[in-house]
């Protein structure tokens, strides 16, 4: 038993008119009610109450009197519920929404004596008299005489609350004024808060169920206020928020759901609230965590209470998401207030005597706050509240478990009573209600769980050959009549028969499932309505259908969602209105809380939606300041062995029957990006940064298809290729990859994602959004996607760190483990028949994914001969707790997992065994995925069914290539097996990666035969034979499963093509050499008059004349004629000068360039270009390092010479080429250096800015002491190796490369190894070292101004990252070699000889003169 510590003050003789009274004396001018037409202090209030108090017992109204109270939800009610009180009487309070025929049920039920009506429309049902009173009149009067009105005890009752009863009769909790005033008191002192504080209390829930009595018990405990939110405000998420502000609101008290949906609306600057006191349903830790984490309140509080223990009898507060016990997925119910006592009470049918310490049992409530029973019920009252341990306690039927920090957690009721929306629901009442209806034979509750809480729905048996349609909807008005709305089933169906046992009682779960595939059928086949039929579609509203679509299929639980299915016959309820609401105004229109309710398809409230449209504002996250938290999913993979984290992606390759056209694409991909904010956030271990321009990304790429190129490999390979070079810490998140097909041969569209950013869902989203875009893009429009939600503000609301899970199952036997793992992949399909007839037994959803969960335990359980299979299985994560499905639209990684451990079928089969493991799987609590524990060796995960958007521009399908390999090797075995399984193109498609060797293949493939064999049979058909992947298909969302034809192809190596610029330059005729060596058939084009004199200039290789800086290249019509025939352009020709005039550079570096790729256009369209820039384009940035890869461009630099700006600028005009639908690559280096093996370097040496340092050292006999300045020597050599490797790789990925040394020589040891070849040389500090230069300067005044100026410029702030072009150029063999002393010296050798070093250093001047 447990007990509150400490009771409330001045409890044994208060009552509630007294606390009243007490504060008129004490507090008079402070505000008491307000509704936002009218606001009443507390003398005001209090003089309102006498003088309904004095009308009463002018009506003859005696102590313990019922009065019927009438009226909408306003502050004249709570002042007509205190008039009441002050008489003596109980109030009853009706909530406007009952029927009249209920109403008069339950005023007959408690013998109401008295009406009362704020409002002459809102009366009491004949014979019943009711009294209009005004009570702004009233409480402006002059207060009435003390000896006026009667007193009352504090035995005495205070108000009947209705709940929910199995007897089909009205059942009123009879609460008294000591029970009232002990929650008041109790719940004030649990919050910590006095009269002092004075908080402001919103009210807005009904008055009619004991929910709505916190807010006015509590202010009258602490001599505060209650501000009454009108319904339609608290209906609507962004007027609730405005109301709350303009009111000065500080205390909340609703239900998690309700709070859910009002969330949506919730402005970014909306002020915290103190305190938020949730109720009436599970709070998901999700949730609370979200109110603390983002400020909404400063603290929250889960409240728990029958409503016979009057409203409350625990809580449990936290101030910070640390509070809340990340072990357990729902906050607990906490601890007693007051005086109340708990106790926790096994089984009572035990035949041992019950533990009175148990730690989980059926929760038993005494103390102060029991009520007095159900009003004229003694026999249920007495059935109820017993006599336990010498104590009177109510018997909840609410099972807890006691954690060890004494908190206790609501677990299941030990009856059929369900919470649905806040309120208590008994199936068996709603039961007896139906079955007195004429023409209903039997009837049913089923209560479905579904991602947004529990849904009531009804089969019905109907007799004598009635009509169903008109016997339904009678059926509902009675229902409506006799029952609170809430009560109500939505949908009531019809059935010829029931399901029965084989013991003749309902089998409810056999009814369950006919129930819920009733409504996926009804949801999947609607038809449009006579009005709607034929109607030309609008697009945006037709994407906004599909949108509404997602949004309640995902609310609902259902596998899809008709776009003319009626909401509302699928169990639409006020808390997905308005979820919808809000979805709807997010995207900039004007809808209200009854479009939901006049046009509840998603065909036509999309079109009322449309044609509302507003501007779109900006969004309140983009407002808010930069994110910095990482999602758990995130969190986990940086933690994870993989070595090469950025190549860990998902991917889809589609097949487009239509030619796609690049411009459009690229800026359809951009319309993206800037939608979904996660896509361009660069992200690493460390935390985010900052958010880059969708436009500086370069996401888009193309290439060409061949007549005769293998597809599967050409496709594969250069996707492989593609997916490697993703860099989540510079943002790039997203390639778009065009494959151009020739005659005969589709497009390809390949789109690769890194995983940190997307998942199952993001895909539909992404696919959607693509198509919108590039449909508005192709007729010239601008794509209009709204804003959506923000990834990372979800992530800000996921807790820091996830508590350890237990393991749930013994680790899997291990067919070797004497080598490392690789990934390897089976794949098995079924065909659509066979889909078709498996989707309409089992939905596309829970079910279905149970069905298949149970054939991969039983077939892993087979092969490992163990009892139980710990399995992962993952969750979207989004939309199901904790938020009001705002991140529908929202692409990111919110995967969480469940981890189940299932146990080997024994004797349940078919149905039984599917029924079992889906309640397994809805049971388990959802864990982060960075949960850390003996994580499952097993992984599951059902996609669900992929339907790509109907795209006539597109006209796109899954292609049946594979989009290469999403996931480098030591990625792609964190677990030793892994399922997937998806419907795609109506065939449900699976595949099997596994560890090998710690999976044999044989255990691997028997494993996927037994599974296949119980999938087949679950479709009446026989299974068709696995295959092996030649590719993991990790991370491939969506394939076919089909294997495509490879041919019998001959690899034949044809001499690449090759045009060459730049052949006489430094590098250019390095790169002659390499291209040579990799058998290309090398065409150079040197600048002559006429080939014999270029040739000349080169000598050895095959030449034309041209001009890079002329029309047409300066070509002759013989020299057009061999120069057109390349497949691939290299242009290396650069002018390297760092002091040469702009106007020179320009002419060399950019113009030349734009000519080339205008050339190019017109002679060779198909060639892929390789430009030769450099790493200077990276320039100098202030402030903190800026990290450049190969994905950057635009970095915010500067430039310090008009070299590195033009060259910045010839990037550009090369990026913007590509992006029209052209293969481009760009090759960058920092310091081209001398050749690896000789030292020799470029003849114009003299211009380098490295050698003109070391002559002025050298000069000066001594250099600044830099020991934080290191050198990146790329050798001239290995540079030309790196691109024609790239440029004769058919399958390289287009894209930018850094041919840049991964080594670093520090500029002191450089200067050591000049002193060891024989330069006498000393490191000095900078004054000494400006002397000594100085000096040099009256000999050698160019030179020594040089050196001084190269060795006063400070650093450039940025770090070069090379990673993933060091990862390519090493899987084709080339290395860069580390530079030593003995290369070093061969270098100075070198330029000794070529006469710009001295062979041996003069005699520097003596210092000290």
């Amino acid at each position: 038993m447990t007990r509150a510590m400490r009771s409330p003050a001045s409890l044994p003789d208060a009552t509630l008119p007294g606390l009243l009274v007490h504060h008129a004396l004490t507090h008079p001018d402070r505000t008491a009610l307000s509704d936002g037409t009218r606001t009443l202090d507390h003398r005001q209030l209090d003089t309102a109450a006498g003088h309904i108090a004095a009308r009463l017992a002018g009506l003859g109204t005696a102590r313990g009197d019922r009065v019927a109270l009438f009226g909408p939800r306003d502050a004249r009610m709570c002042a007509l519920l205190h008039g009441v009180l002050r008489a003596g009487a109980a109030a009853v309070l009706v909530d406007p929404g009952w029927s009249p025929r209920d109403v008069h049920r339950r005023l007959d039920a408690v013998k109401v004596r008295h009406a009362l009506t704020t409002a002459r429309d809102l009366r009491a049902p004949e014979p019943y008299r009711t009294e209009v009173v005004d009570v702004d009149a009233l409480a402006a009067s002059a207060p009435v005489a003390p000896d006026g009105t009667q007193g009352c005890a504090p035995d005495d009752l205070a108000y009947l609350s209705f709940t929910s009863g199995s007897s089909g009769e009205p059942k009123a909790v009879a609460v008294t004024h000591a029970n009232a005033v002990h929650y008041a008191l109790a719940l004030r002192d649990r919050l910590g808060l006095t009269d002092a504080d004075a908080p402001r209390v919103a009210h807005v829930t009904t008055l009619a169920a004991d929910l709505g009595h916190t807010s006015w018990l509590l202010a009258l405990a602490t001599a505060g206020s209650v501000h009454v939110v009108p319904d339609a405000t608290a209906r609507d998420p962004e007027a609730f928020w405005a109301d709350l502000g303009a009111a000065g609101v500080s205390v909340l008290k609703t239900t998690p759901s309700h709070l859910t949906a009002l969330l949506a609306g919730r402005p970014s600057d909306a002020p915290a609230l103190d305190t938020v006191l949730l109720g009436g349903e599970a709070l998901p830790r999700s949730l609370a965590a979200r109110l603390l984490d983002e400020r909404i309140a400063a603290r929250v509080a889960n409240h728990y209470g029958p409503t016979e223990t009057t409203v409350g009898a625990t809580c449990f507060l936290a101030a910070t998401a640390a509070d809340l016990p990340a072990d357990e997925p729902t906050v607990p119910i906490g601890t007693a207030i007051g005086e109340v006592e708990l106790r926790l009470v096994p089984d009572t049918r035990a035949p041992v005597t019950p533990d009175p310490d148990a730690a989980e049992g059926e929760l038993y409530i005494g103390g102060r706050g029991v009520s007095a029973g159900y009003f004229g019920r003694p026999y249920e009252t007495a059935r109820r509240f017993i006599a336990h341990a010498g104590r009177r306690m109510y018997r909840t039927g609410d099972v807890c478990r006691r954690r060890a920090d004494g908190n206790l957690v609501f677990v299941g009721r030990s009856d059929r009573q369900v919470k649905v929306r806040g309120f208590r629901v008994d199936p068996a009442e709603i039961e007896r209600a139906m079955e007195e209806f004429p023409g209903v034979g039997q009837g049913a509750v089923i209560v479905r769980e579904t991602p947004a809480g529990s849904q009531l729905l009804a089969a019905v048996r109907l007799t004598g050959g009635r009509d169903e349609d008109g016997t339904l909807a009678a059926l509902r008005s009675h229902l409506h009549d006799r029952l609170p709305g809430y009560s109500v089933p939505q949908p009531v169906l019809a059935l010829p028969e029931f399901p029965f046992g084989a013991n003749g009682k309902l089998d409810r779960a056999r009814l369950s499932d006919i129930v819920s595939g009733l409504i996926e059928s009804r949801a999947r086949t609607a038809r449009p309505a006579p009005a709607t039929a034929g109607r030309p579609a609008d697009r945006s509203a037709a994407s906004l259908a599909h949108a509404l679509c997602e949004l309640w299929a995902d609310a609902l639980g259902l596998p899809v969602v008709d776009p003319h299915a009626d909401v509302l016959s699928l169990g639409g309820d006020s808390i997905l209105a308005m979820r919808t609401i809000a979805f709807l105004r997010r995207r900039g229109h004007r809808v209200a809380f009854e479009d939901f309710y006049e046009h509840p398809t998603p065909t036509r409230l999309a079109a009322v939606a449309a044609s509302s449209r507003r501007s779109a504002q900006p969004r309140a996250e983009t407002l808010a300041a930069e994110p910095r938290h990482l999602a758990p999913a995130q969190r986990w993979l940086f933690r994870q062995p993989v070595d090469e984290p950025r190549h860990w992606n998902q991917s889809v390759l589609l097949r487009c029957r239509e030619r796609v056209d690049a411009g459009a694409l690229a800026r359809a991909v951009e319309a993206v990006l800037h939608r979904h904010t996660a896509l361009r956030r660069p992200l690493g271990p460390g935390g985010l940064g900052p958010l880059r321009p969708a436009g500086d990304l370069d996401a888009v790429s193309h290439s060409r298809l061949r007549p005769g190129d293998p597809l599967p490999e050409t496709v594969g390979a250069l996707c492989t290729e593609l997916q490697r070079s993703l860099d989540p810490e510079a943002g790039r998140l997203l390639r778009v990859h065009r494959f151009a097909g020739g005659p005969g041969v589709d497009d390809r569209l390949a789109l690769i994602a890194h995983h940190l950013v997307v998942d199952g869902l993001s895909w539909r989203i992404l696919l959607d959004d693509l198509a919108a875009a590039y449909r508005a893009a192709l007729t010239g429009q601008r794509a209009d996607l709204a804003p959506t939600a923000d990834f990372y503000a979800w992530a800000a609301t996921t807790p820091r760190t996830a508590a350890a899970h237990p393991a749930v199952a013994p680790r899997l036997p291990v067919d070797d483990a004497t080598s490392s793992t690789e990934p390897a992949t089976l794949v098995w399909s079924l065909d659509e028949r066979a889909t078709g007839r498996l989707l309409e037994r089992h939905g596309g959803a829970q079910r279905l994914e149970a069905v298949l969960l149970a054939a991969f335990a039983d077939a892993t359980l087979a092969w490992s001969g163990q009892r139980s299979l710990g399995v992962e299985v993952e969750t979207h994560g989004r939309g199901t707790d904790g938020d009001d499905g705002q991140y529908l639209d929202t692409v990111g990684w919110f995967t969480a997992v469940k981890w189940l451990a299932v146990d080997a079928g024994g004797t349940a089969e078919g149905p039984e065994r599917t029924a079992r493991v889906e309640d397994l799987v809805r049971a388990a609590p959802q864990l982060p995925m960075d949960v850390e524990g003996a994580r499952p060796e097993a992984a599951f995960n059902f996609l669900g069914t992929f339907r790509l958007p109907d795209e006539p521009c597109l006209d796109w399908s899954v292609a049946d290539e594979q989009a290469g390999a999403a996931r480098c090797a030591t990625g792609d075995s964190l677990y030793r097996l892994r399922l997937t399984a998806r419907i795609v193109d109506g065939r449900l498609v699976t595949d099997l990666v596994y560890a090998w060797p710690r999976l044999s293949h044989e255990s691997a493939e028997r494993i996927v035969a037994s599974f296949s064999r119980a999938v087949a049979a679950a479709a009446d058909t026989e299974p068709a034979d696995h295959a092996r992947a030649v590719v993991s298909t990790s991370g491939q969302l969506v394939h076919t499963g089909i294997a495509p034809a490879r041919g019998h192809w001959t690899v034949v190596r044809e001499p690449v093509p090759v045009l060459l610029t730049g052949a006489t330059g430094y590098l250019g005729g390095h790169v002659l050499t390499e291209l040579a060596a990799r058998g290309a058939r090398v065409t150079c084009l040197v600048r002559g008059d006429n080939d014999a004199e270029a040739a000349r200039r080169l000598g050895g290789a095959d030449v034309i004349a041209g001009d890079i800086t002329a029309d047409g290249l300066g070509l002759t019509p013989a020299g057009l004629a061999r120069a057109r025939t390349a497949r691939v352009v290299v242009h290396a020709a650069a002018d390297v000068r760092l002091v040469a005039s702009p106007a020179d550079l320009e002419r060399t570096n950019h113009t030349a360039v734009r000519r080339l790729l205008h050339w190019i256009d017109a002679h060779t369209p198909a060639a892929r270009f390789h430009h030769v820039s450099t790493l200077a384009v990276s320039g100098e940035v202030e402030g903190p390092a800026r990290r450049f890869s190969e994905a950057d461009l635009r970095i915010g630099q500067s430039f310090r010479t008009p070299y590195e700006k033009v060259k910045f600028h010839a990037e550009e005009t090369v990026r913007a080429w590509a992006a029209s639908g052209r293969q481009a690559y760009v090759h960058r280096s920092g310091h081209i250096a001398a050749h690896s093996r000789t030292g020799a370097f470029q003849r114009n040496v003299a211009d380098n800015r490295i050698y003109q340092t070391v002559r002025g050292y050298v000069l000066a006999g001594a250099a600044p002491r830099r020991p934080s300045t290191t050198f990146e020597f790329s050798h001239v050599d290995t540079v030309a190796a790196g691109i024609a490797a790239l440029a004769t790789q058919p399958h390289a990925a287009p894209g930018v490369y850094h041919e840049e040394s991964p080594h670093t020589v520090a500029h002191d040891d450089l200067v050591a190894w000049m002193v060891r070849h024989g330069y006498p040389i000393r490191l000095t500090d900078d004054a000494t070292f400006a002397a000594a230069l100085a000096r040099a300067e009256r000999h050698h005044p160019t030179m020594a101004r040089l050196a001084s100026t190269w060795s006063q410029l400070g650093d450039r702030n940025v770090v070069v990252d090379s990673a993933w072009t060091q990862s390519v150029l090493d899987r084709l063999g080339v290395r860069f070699a580390e530079p030593t002393a003995e290369w070093w010296s061969a270098a100075l050798t070198w330029a000794a000889d070529a006469g710009f070093l001295p062979h041996r250093s003069p005699v520097p001047a003596d210092p000290a003169r």
